[in-house]
C-alpha cells in the first residue's frame, strides 16, 4: 500500500509544470500546496493557477489514477481512458466528450511552452476523484472505493475525542438529529449540534453555509437565504452531518437545523440523496428549477461517476438518467430538480 502511494506521489512530483507567460493570470508554484487523501505531499513544481483555474499536465493526472492517455497531433486531441470511462479533450475547445456525451468546459485544455495542460477538477472528478481548492491548497481524495482501498487512510491531526463520544454509525444519525439553531461562526458537529441528517434553512439573512468533513473534504458549500426571499441564495440544503464535521456560517443571523424525514419522491431539493431511498430507481429526465445554474452529480454505489452536468440557466435544461438503487445524487446551486418520466 505504501509503495503504491509513493508511486502516485512520485508521478505527480516528476510531472513537468512549465512557467507561463503572456496575458494569463498565474499563481506562482510556491503559493500552492497539495493535500492528497488527507496528507500534504511535496510536489515540485506544483500545479499552476491560470485565470482562477487549476491546470496540470495531462499525463500527470492521468497516470496518477492509472488511466491511459493518448495524444493526436493532427486533431490536437487528448484522450484519457480508465475502465469504462473515456474522456476526449480538444486543445482550445470549450467542450469535451465523456463517454459520448458533450460537456461544456469552464476552461479549455491548452498547450503552453510545449506542455499539454488540462483543467484538473474536470478530468479528476470524471475519473472518480474529489478535488477542491481551499486557501491556496489543492484538496484531492479518491471517491471510488476500489481506489481508496489502495491508498493509506491518513487522518488530520486532532485531539482524541472522549471514549463516550464515538462517531455515530450512519444508520443512527437519523435518530440522533435534533432541532437546533446556530448563527454566524464556526461550529463542530457532536459538540455544538448533534450528528444526524438535517434540512438546513436560513431564518434571518443571506450568506454562506460551508461544511467540511473530518478529512477536511468539502461536504456542503451553498448560499442560503430565507425561503421566499428575493435575495440571492437557496431556501434549503439537506445532508448528513457526521461527528466532527466543521460548519462555517457567514452573513446569516439564524440558521435552522430540522431533522430530515426520508421518503421516496420525484422532486429533490439542494442536497445529498440516495436512489432507492429518496428517489425511485428508473429512467428519468432530470429537469432543473432555479434562477441560475448549478451542479447535478450522480455516483454509482462503488463511487464511480455516472453523471456530471451543469443544469439550468443558459446551460443544459434536462438530462436523461438511468438511476440505479444505491447511487448517490448531489444537487448544488439549484432550488430543486424534478425527475420526469420520458
Amino acid at each position: 500500500m505504501k509503495k503504491e502511494f509513493k508511486k502516485i506521489v512520485g508521478t505527480l512530483a516528476m510531472a513537468g509544470f512549465l512557467a507561463f507567460s503572456g496575458s494569463f493570470t498565474t499563481a506562482y508554484a510556491n503559493e500552492i500546496k497539495v493535500r492528497f487523501e488527507g496528507q500534504y505531499v511535496d510536489i515540485n513544481p506544483a500545479p499552476i493557477i491560470v485565470d482562477s483555474r487549476t491546470f496540470v499536465p495531462a499525463r500527470a493526472i492521468s497516470e496518477m489514477l492509472g488511466a491511459e492517455v493518448g495524444w493526436n497531433p493532427e486533431t490536437r486531441e487528448v484522450s484519457i481512458n480508465l475502465g469504462d470511462i473515456n474522456i476526449l479533450l480538444t486543445i482550445d475547445s470549450n467542450s469535451a466528450i465523456v463517454n459520448g456525451q458533450n460537456i461544456e468546459l469552464d476552461a479549455p485544455a491548452q498547450i503552453l511552452n510545449g506542455s499539454t495542460i488540462i483543467p484538473l477538477r474536470f478530468v479528476a472528478e470524471n475519473l472518480g476523484v474529489y478535488v477542491d481548492f481551499v486557501h491556496n491548497t489543492v484538496m484531492m481524495a479518491a471517491t471510488a472505493q476500489g481506489l481508496s482501498a489502495q491508498l493509506p487512510q491518513v487522518q488530520p491531526p486532532q485531539e482524541q475525542p472522549p471514549q463516550e463520544q464515538p462517531q455515530p454509525p450512519q444508520e443512527q444519525q437519523q435518530v440522533t438529529a435534533q432541532s437546533h439553531t446556530l448563527f454566524s461562526g464556526t461550529f463542530t458537529v457532536g459538540q455544538d449540534i448533534p450528528a444526524g441528517r438535517y434540512v438546513v434553512t436560513s431564518g434571518d439573512g443571506s450568506g454562506n453555509f460551508i461544511v467540511h468533513n473530518v478529512d477536511d473534504r468539502l461536504h456542503v458549500n451553498e448560499i442560503l437565504s430565507e425561503p421566499g426571499s428575493t435575495r440571492r441564495g437557496l431556501p434549503s440544503v439537506t445532508a448528513d452531518f457526521g461527528y466532527g464535521y466543521q460548519i462555517r456560517i457567514s452573513g446569516i443571523n439564524e440558521v435552522i437545523f430540522t431533522p430530515a424525514q426520508r421518503s421516496s419522491t420525484t422532486t429533490l431539493t439542494t442536497g445529498h440523496w440516495v436512489v432507492g431511498t429518496d428517489v425511485p430507481a428508473g429512467t428519468f429526465d432530470a429537469v432543473p428549477y432555479s434562477n441560475g445554474s448549478g451542479n447535478f452529480i450522480v455516483h454509482h454505489a462503488n463511487g464511480r461517476l455516472a453523471y456530471n452536468e451543469i443544469l439550468g440557466g443558459n446551460r443544459t435544461q434536462r438530462v436523461r438518467v438511468n438511476l440505479q438503487t444505491g447511487q448517490t445524487i448531489r444537487i448544488s446551486g439549484l432550488e430543486y430538480v424534478e425527475f420526469v418520466a420520458p
